[in-house]
């Protein structure tokens, strides 16, 4: 279709041009130190868009022999985050499949060029992706010091100031859970309480609490809803502290800590259920705010 409609406007061009040029009789005279020459002007019409046609080529070559390092430097930059990509992509389709060897040497491949390209120097999202991926193979691999190695720098990464990435929290919660792996939780809670990983872990926390409320069947939506969570998360936390350090017999002192614990927190409730029968159901912000985020089931 397209060498259709070619052909049809080169011949329109054509009858167009036999029309007005066929019969004109015009010339064109020059005239330089007494030398004079005449040209018809369909002739001189020919050799003037011939001219132009021609400059306009010399630009554009010239032009391109003036930016050819330049096109040569983003291909190679190109070419060096096509590499990047690929080899990263590689080590998540090798990691899923289980070959970890593969997978961390097409993690290491990214990381390498990722150093190469310009344009990927300065994503951080690229350099601690590929850098989990090195690490779950070597943990995989069970090569404990290169991973450690591997993650003490994507930890170092996360912990940089400036806003919050989904990659920082999970460096922070493999390496807690590499830890539990290694049957040390003591290193898990205290990479978790360092101060950047702080927030994450008030968010671990509340879920846990959240989902264990939910377990139990819980289906409160004024403030006891976000009371009990508090208080469980609060009792949890405190009651891990001490089964961490607990060197007795069947874990006795841990059992005693969490027996006072919950002997305290029903003392609480006890407080609260009987404040509640003295008094009549007020408007509260907190359930209005409990019933639009946790429905009543």
């Amino acid at each position: 279709m397209k060498r259709i409609v070619f052909f049809m406007l080169l011949f329109t061009a054509a009858v167009v041009a036999a029309t007005l040029l066929g019969t004109n009789d015009g010339l064109v005279t020059f005239y330089w130190h007494g030398w004079r020459t005449d040209l018809s002007l369909n002739l001189f019409l020919v050799l003037a868009v011939g001219s132009w046609a021609l400059g306009l080529a010399a630009i554009s070559a010239v032009r391109s022999v003036l930016t050819l390092p330049r096109r040569a430097g983003q291909w190679r930059a190109q070419r060096s985050e096509r590499v990047a990509q690929q080899a990263l992509r590689e080590a998540l389709a090798e990691y899923f499949s289980a070959r970890y060897g593969r997978a961390r040497k097409a993690a290491e491949r990214a990381l390498a060029a990722q150093a190469e390209t310009l344009e990927l120097k300065s994503d951080a999202d690229f350099r601690l992706l590929a850098q989990l991926l090195a690490a779950g193979s070597l943990h995989r691999l069970q090569d404990r010091t290169q991973r450690d190695a591997v993650l003490a720098q994507a930890l170092a990464a996360a912990r940089k100031p400036g806003s919050p990435r989904p990659g920082d929290d999970a460096a922070c919660m493999l390496a807690a859970e590499w830890a539990l792996d290694d049957r040390d939780p003591a290193r898990a809670l205290a990479l978790l309480a360092l101060p950047t990983n702080v927030p994450f872990a008030a968010k671990l926390g509340w879920r846990s609490a959240d989902v264990m409320w939910r377990l139990a069947g819980d289906a409160a939506t004024d403030y006891n809803h976000y009371s009990k969570r508090a208080i469980l998360g609060v009792v949890y936390a405190s009651t891990m502290a001490v089964f961490l350090n607990d060197e007795s017999d069947g874990f006795a002192d841990t059992r005693a800590f969490l027996a006072r614990r919950i002997d305290q927190v029903m003392r609480f409730e006890s407080w609260k259920y009987r404040r509640a029968a003295r008094s009549t159901e007020r408007p509260s912000l907190a359930r209005f705010a409990g019933r639009l985020r946790y429905p009543g089931r």
